[in-house]
């Protein structure tokens, strides 16, 4: 073989090789990145399996009432991840819920369980952003952070522990 063509052959196949490993790089960081979505996506889903079972084991009243509002805002925001999943390419799997349990407590102690869980999950969505690659990604996953964050303010105020214009900074105008 001519050394010219041995030469082209070997850029050729150096070239290959970079390509091919871009090309692997990116399919892994996307892997992650579906891997990261998908565990917020669980843990939004038991959150609202969570919260739903703390109101079940509630009689009625105001306790359970947020409860069932938190339960409804975690399923719609792993509706939302996804969705993301979804135009990310990824399957995000089905949707059944875990077994929910309901203790035999007070309202005061399932709202402290409930302020617990939201805390940890608010924690480990941001840790979780800083994580992905995809901006899209990223953005979906910050709205739904958001949204955790307000419902801790919302059980801390039930729980008396602040006001609500105290944990945003200033009163709303009279």
């Amino acid at each position: 073989m001519p050394r010219r063509r041995a030469l082209a052959l070997a850029a050729a196949g150096a070239a290959g090789s970079a390509l091919t490993g871009a090309l692997r790089a990116h399919a892994d960081e996307k892997a992650d990145d579906e891997r990261i979505a998908g565990d917020a996506l669980s843990r939004e889903r038991e959150a609202e399996a969570s919260y739903r079972g703390l109101a079940a084991g509630l009689g009625a009243g105001p306790e359970r009432r947020l409860l069932e509002l938190l339960a409804a805002r975690a399923g719609a925001n792993a509706r939302v991840l996804a969705d993301a999943l979804r135009e990310h390419g990824a399957d995000p799997g089905p949707g059944g819920e875990r077994a929910a349990r309901g203790g035999a407590e007070g309202g005061r102690a399932a709202l402290e369980r409930a302020l617990a869980r939201a805390e940890r999950l608010v924690e480990t969505h941001l840790e979780a952003i800083g994580r992905l690659e995809s901006g899209s990604l990223a953005t979906t996953l910050a709205s739904v952070a958001a949204d955790g964050a307000r419902h801790v303010v919302v059980i801390r105020a039930a729980l008396g522990r602040e006001e609500i214009t105290e944990a945003f900074g200033s009163a709303p105008p009279p």
